[in-house]
């Protein structure tokens, strides 16, 4: 491939653009180094087919996420990937993109750039998720032929794919072990961006509610984050905390099944008076969202999926200096020590409960906690993540990436 200065990417998403931070990170982070960006991901209602945000050119396709069961998932991403394939063939065809990145899930997204590579074109693969441990995760699912099928998806999409990033060691070596080079991994890990570290600088500006302690969840509302027992353990906690609110703050407007569980459980519980089911919010809502709350909460229950974990929602919490409490698993300790966040055993309840009411009591430990939490960020952070992204694409592409102002000066 001829080298150029000015790239031009194609990144393919099975998610709405504006309400995935890791999308958003690298499209914006190219933009601004005076690269040219297309996003082709799916179209929410409210949405225009095509648009321009912040220089990145935003081309969707018309579909709807709903959540379901693990077939209804495998007849969604076929579908997208028809509607995917057609728009990035299409604009191929006007005028060639440098490299293509495909995001997982699913990973078969890949070959909807088969016409972009058979013209030169790099593919790089973002893996998010391992999808066997996600899905094993979602559906409690054994091993057996249905993921061992998703294990042989996996492996003939990462050896078509030219090079591959991933978020976290933990997830690499899962890749590795599935008899991927290691060489042909990089790690660009999945932290927080500028608008969350400067919200982080701000604090002292947000008034908090003070007749309430708000604790919040802002996530995918599904089973393996335990949501349900958060909601018995904030009844619990109110006994000794009867200020104790807790805001839920979902991803989708149409969550699933789950969601009306929770619905239901909290008029079983008589609890509506202190469980809020908040709206889904754009991505530059979610800091100010944040730092109402009193305390961040990660519940997700032990399982081969989650036990690798290191959650965005975590990080982004952390970056806008609110304390947290997380369930205790291998790779979020990896990062945290007890002087930064509170632990609770994910299998109980009455645990989850009596660190609501410990934290809720002491404010000082809160303050202690947030404080120590951010110096994550002193070796893990965007603009270093960026960075290693940047030298991917450079390899890849033979161009090098730079910012604007560094293209200006050379």
């Amino acid at each position: 491939m001829a080298k150029r200065d000015k790239l031009r990417v194609g990144m393919v998403v099975h998610a709405y653009y504006l309400r995935d931070a890791r999308v958003i990170r690298y499209a914006e982070a190219l933009s601004q180094a005076g690269h040219e960006v297309t996003v082709i991901c799916l179209q929410d209602p409210n949405e225009p087919q095509v648009e321009h945000v912040n220089g990145v050119e935003i081309q969707r396709v018309k579909f709807e996420r709903r959540r379901g069961g693990k077939l209804w998932y495998i007849m969604e991403y076929v579908w997208a990937f028809a509607l995917f394939f057609v728009r990035l063939t299409q604009l191929e065809l006007k005028q060639h993109f440098d490299v293509i990145h495909v995001h997982n899930m699913p990973n078969f997204l890949v070959f909807t750039g088969i016409v972009p590579r058979l013209r030169g074109a790099p593919i790089l693969l973002d893996l998010h998720d391992p999808m066997p441990e996600l899905f094993i995760s979602k559906y409690d699912l054994e091993s057996g032929l249905f993921i061992k099928l998703l294990e042989i998806e996996e492996r003939i999409c990462l050896t078509f794919a030219q090079h591959l990033i991933t978020v976290d060691q933990s997830f690499k070596d899962i890749f590795i072990r599935r008899h991927i080079r290691g060489d042909k991994i990089s790690l660009v890990r999945n932290m927080p961006d500028e608008r969350f570290q400067r919200a982080g600088q701000t604090l002292h500006t947000i008034e908090r509610p003070k007749d309430k302690f708000v604790i919040i969840y802002a996530g995918t509302i599904a089973e393996r984050y335990q949501l349900d027992n958060v909601i018995r353990a904030v009844v619990i906690a109110s006994k000794d905390v009867p200020n104790i609110h807790l805001r839920l703050v979902g991803k989708l407007d149409k969550e699933g099944a789950y969601t009306q569980q929770l619905f239901d459980l909290v008029k079983e519980l008589k609890a509506e008076d202190r469980i809020e089911f908040h709206p889904p919010v754009p991505l530059d809502d979610i800091p100010r969202l944040l730092q109402q709350a009193h305390l961040g909460i990660e519940p997700s229950r032990h399982d081969p999926y989650t036990d690798y974990v290191l959650p965005l929602k975590l990080l982004e919490c952390v970056a806008v200096g609110i304390p947290n409490l997380v369930s205790r698993r291998p790779t979020i300790e990896n990062y945290f020590g007890p002087e930064a966040v509170a632990y609770f055993d994910p299998s109980s309840v009455d645990d989850m409960a009596a660190k609501m009411v410990e934290l809720a009591q002491n404010p000082e430990k809160l303050t202690t906690m947030a404080r120590n939490a951010r110096l994550i960020f002193d070796k893990y952070n965007w603009s270093t993540e960026k960075a290693t992204y940047f030298q991917v694409l450079h390899q890849l592409t033979g161009t090098p990436i730079q910012t604007v102002a560094e293209a200006s000066l050379s």
